[in-house]
């Protein structure tokens, strides 16, 4: 959308004195960082180590041990009250893989597979436990307190082993840690979304995970997921208009907002298995060229223009949104790295501490937001709910029974059956289950086509509740989305992705999603919850339904406490739209991604696409 309408808002927001919520821990602004070789200007309270230091650099051999690099990098942390997050599993030595000939998608041999026996594996982590333990008495926290077990399991490119396996190398590491620093944490393999589910369903992979080790030894402390901009076919084919060469933040609607859905899933599962936080260890947006079919050394050319304006907008909001959304900590990828994330003005000698534009906005948020105090955490401000029925009311026990009003069953094939097997206050049971004579869909409709307008480009959000109360996910995925209707009927099933659900209470299991309207001929959408099954394979699940919610607020606004009592707002819109946000006198300036300040003029500032920190009294 590139029409620019001016929309009044009033809101008066005041400034607030610092409330008795827990500030923002420094800890909280991670980074990747492997290639530059001075620090960051800007804060960075924890690293994460994936390039180096890892074990194929400090073991390149069978007991023999190089702790020069790793014992420099926690020096030149603790110099900066930071941390490190070190990753066990990843860059495998050759010659502890149980295949050092086969080549992996990370561009190694053997990385990709489990170890060439478990004993090779616990004196790696015995070694390097005992190292940063030297000279520590017994039981004190060791120079390094999180250590997370592997790279994206998921994905075949970093784990060709079977879960078993994983689960083994899993609890060997958590004994061995716990046994010398009952303090420290152990993080689960992070993963990343594949928003339409298979084998490489990052959230499935870390249930089937915890499932395995619920019974036994534990596992972990802490779940870690990777935030990339997983969602991003929700508003169109992201690829092709990369490789058109555009850059424009206006052409990709939605793609940091997006990052509000994975957290929500991935704390569903904590709270599901007890782990007691989740953690963002990975995740940044790919850097991109005006270039029409740009080559990779057309992005790595730091001559040619870039997609810094929308990387800029996309750190902000992604980190700040994560945060909202009770991410404990999110480790951007990464701050030299040409391909994704990129924030350092690249050199080729590795010199020097400039920032691009992204840089100078990730700088300006991590000066703001360190040590803040989330008075009203960021959030996106609803509107009414166009759902008429949230409740669930007027559902009747039966098969296929009768569903809550306005709720409705769509389904084509006949060996797919479906029931109402319970009703309760504001929610409903229902039971998918049968043999599919072929690839399909069956869908919960939350509401009646017609009703939910909507037209080219418009945003919607919604949400819902769920919990797993029979049967399986065996050889089914639950999704969740819109169904776009033209006036003649039914077009498209869009702004998909999977969500997996867990035993969890519902009340407790929340599932968000967005998408704006794809299709021109849209004169209406219903959100649905689906069903896909596969033609041959049987299933039977059986999902509680509750308090679905779908509305088209685009206006995001978050207010903080900073350290010295004063207040900032941080705000945009997402609609590419212009809107006024109206403010207490107190508020005097806003501060723009490039750091530019500007005055508040008749106690209002414009918002758009790109996020403002709107500041009270002098910076």
């Amino acid at each position: 959308m590139n029409t620019r309408a001016s929309i009044v808002f009033c809101l008066s927001l005041l400034p607030v004195p610092a409330v008795a919520q827990s500030p923002i821990p420094s800890h909280y602004f991670g980074m990747h960082h492997n290639y530059a070789l001075e620090w960051p200007t800007f804060h960075v309270g924890s690293r994460r180590s994936v390039v180096g230091p890892n074990w194929g650099g400090i073991n390149p051999a069978e007991g023999t041990y190089n702790w020069q690099k790793l014992d420099n990098l926690l020096s030149a942390l603790e110099t900066r009250n930071a941390d490190l997050l070190f990753n066990l599993g990843i860059y495998m030595p050759n010659w502890a893989s149980s295949q050092p000939g086969l080549y992996c998608p990370d561009g190694n041999y053997g990385t990709c597979y489990p170890p060439k026996d478990m004993q090779t594996w616990e004196t790696w982590v015995s070694a390097i436990v005992a190292h940063v333990r030297e000279g520590l008495a017994p039981g004190a926290p060791g120079r390094i307190k999180y250590w997370e077990l592997w790279n994206e399991p998921n994905d075949l490119g970093w784990w060709k082993g079977d879960m078993a396996t994983m689960v083994d190398l899993a609890r060997r590491a958590y004994r061995i840690i716990k046994a010398a620093d009952p303090s420290a944490k152990i993080v689960t393999p992070g993963v990343y979304s594949a928003p339409w589910g298979g084998s490489y369903d990052g959230a499935k992979w870390t249930i089937d995970f915890l499932s395995a080790c619920s019974t036994g030894d534990p596992c972990a402390d802490i779940v870690a997921f990777h935030a990339y901009p997983s969602y991003d076919f929700s508003f169109g084919d992201a690829g092709a208009l990369i490789a058109q060469g555009v850059i424009d933040p206006q052409a990709f609607p939605l793609m940091a907002e997006q990052s509000i859905i994975d957290p929500q899933k991935y704390k569903n599962i904590a709270a599901t298995f007890g782990l007691e936080a989740v953690w963002n260890t990975e995740g940044g947006l790919g850097v991109w060229t005006n270039i029409p079919n740009a080559t990779i050394y057309d992005v790595a050319n730091p001559q040619t223009v870039k997609n810094w304006d929308l990387m800029a907008q996309y750190a902000v909001k992604a980190t700040m949104l994560m945060q909202a959304g009770g991410v404990g900590r999110s480790y951007w990828y990464a701050y030299d790295n040409r391909l994704t994330g990129l924030l350092w003005q690249w050199s080729d000698d590795l010199q020097g501490t400039a920032l691009n534009p992204a840089g100078v906005a990730y700088g300006l948020m991590a000066a703001h937001f360190n040590g803040a105090t989330p008075v009203s955490p960021v959030a996106r401000q609803e509107t009414a709910n166009a759902i008429r029925n949230p409740t669930a009311s007027g559902a009747v026990v039966g098969q296929p029974g009768t569903m809550p009003t306005h709720w409705s069953v769509y389904k084509t094939d006949p060996g797919v059956n479906t029931a109402v097997v319970e009703v309760g206050t504001g929610y409903v049971d229902i039971r998918v289950w049968g043999t599919p004579s072929y690839n399909g869909l069956t869908y919960v409709l939350f509401e009646e086509a017609g009703v939910i307008a909507s037209s080219l480009g418009k945003q919607w959000f919604g949400s819902f509740n769920q919990r797993l109360v029979g049967g399986s996910l065996d050889n089914v995925q639950v999704h969740v989305g819109v169904y776009e209707f033209s006036p003649g009927g039914p077009l498209t099933y869009s702004g998909a992705q999977t969500v997996p659900p867990t035993t969890l209470d519902h009340t407790l299991q929340r599932n968000l999603f967005m998408t704006p309207t794809r299709y021109p001929a849209t004169a209406s959408l219903v959100p649905v919850v689906a069903f896909q099954q596969v033609a041959g394979q049987a299933f039977d699940i059986t999902l509680r339904l509750s308090s679905p919610h779908f509305d088209d607020g685009t206006r995001w606004i978050g207010t903080y406490s900073k350290p010295d009592n004063s207040s900032l707002i941080l705000a945009w819109d997402s609609s590419g739209a212009t809107s006024t946000l109206t403010v207490d006198p107190a508020y005097t300036q806003y501060q723009d991604l490039a750091g530019a300040f500007h005055p508040v003029s008749g106690n209002s500032v414009p918002l758009t696409l790109s996020p403002v920190f709107i500041i009270a009294g002098a910076p």
